[in-house]
């Protein structure tokens, strides 16, 4: 069965026809669809702005409140405390030997016979020196005249020499191998370390007899 022109022209018009039918229905799908979409996004973009005004309501609430105003004031005071306790730690050790030093205008060696240099040498030879030279009879001999003057000091450094600063502010330095002897022989009691307060027993000729540790404080 053939078929005529106009019967082709009329099947293709009904076709072109049920497209439009089918494009209309389709752009209206799809423009609900776009619809859903743009309005769960702005219910999505109210809801964070909600969430984002709520926190810096909250946090502007905390910076106005005394709690936190406490809490500042609190922590510049403990900054503060660190910043002084930093810089006394700082001062302390700057100002330590070095410092006491540059107040000191008399030096007192004290070592046997030839360290006077080598004294001077360890502990600086800038300032005026008295120099008291011992002999290993002098220190072992049991018949040393008795102390004729006491004097209280505290010893600041330990470097194998002993380092003492006396209520004068001058410095007492006994020398490594007049330590060792003196310990020897039993002329140094007690347990003596940096700070710690003592008594120098020394005989006519200013030469040291003992050095003992010292239980009260050094009154000056």
């Amino acid at each position: 069965m053939s078929i005529s022109d106009k019967e082709l022209q009329d099947a293709f018009k009904r076709s072109q026809q049920v497209q439009k039918q089918n494009d209309a229905m389709t752009q209206k799908a799809n423009a609900r669809i776009r619809a859903s979409v743009l309005a769960h996004n702005k219910a999505k973009e109210n809801e964070t702005e909600r969430v984002f005004a709520a926190m810096a309501s909250h946090i502007r609430a905390y910076f106005s409140s005394s709690t936190l105003r406490f809490t500042a004031g609190a922590f510049a005071i403990i900054a503060m405390f660190g910043v002084y306790h930093i810089g006394t730690i700082q001062n302390s050790h700057s100002l330590g030997p070095q410092t006491a030093a540059h107040r000191v205008d008399i030096v007192h060696y004290h070592g046997f016979e030839g360290e006077d240099k080598l004294l001077a040498s360890k502990t600086g030879n800038d300032y005026q020196a008295r120099f008291n030279a011992y002999t290993q009879q002098y220190v072992e001999s049991k018949l040393v005249a008795k102390a004729v003057t006491l004097e209280p000091a505290t010893l600041q450094a330990q470097d194998g020499y002993w380092l003492l600063v006396n209520c004068s502010d001058q410095k007492v330095v006994v020398s490594e191998n007049l330590i060792a002897s003196l310990n020897i022989n039993g002329r140094i009691e007690g347990d003596i370390n940096i700070g710690t307060h003592v008594a120098l027993a020394f005989d006519a000729q200013g030469r040291i007899l003992s050095i003992k540790q010292s239980s009260k404080p050094l009154m000056c």
